[in-house]
């Protein structure tokens, strides 16, 4: 006899992997479309006269391309009104 990995009930020898009591759980569990976001930082180089110019530049121009980037540390969320929306 062996022990299911997921609940650790005890299988029969023929059973392969969990045992069927959480296959039918499994089996019965719904597949929800999650909306999540997150943030990334990177940097850009844009030509310009002042700062306060190149910023201006970055905020308005939509042809800048996306830089190399890192994750932001613990922004990743999940999106509930959007969620809700898609399911």
């Amino acid at each position: 006899m062996s022990h299911c990995p997921k609940c650790k009930s005890i299988m029969d020898d023929f059973e392969i992997g969990i045992c069927n009591a959480c296959k039918r759980e499994r089996r019965k569990q719904k597949e929800f479309n999650i909306a999540v976001s997150w943030e990334e930082c990177g940097i850009v180089k844009i030509k310009a006269d002042s700062l306060e110019e190149a910023l201006q530049i970055v905020e308005e121009d939509q042809s800048i391309r996306l830089p190399e980037s890192s994750y932001v540390d613990g922004s990743f969320r999940a999106d509930y009104e959007v969620s809700e929306s898609l399911n």
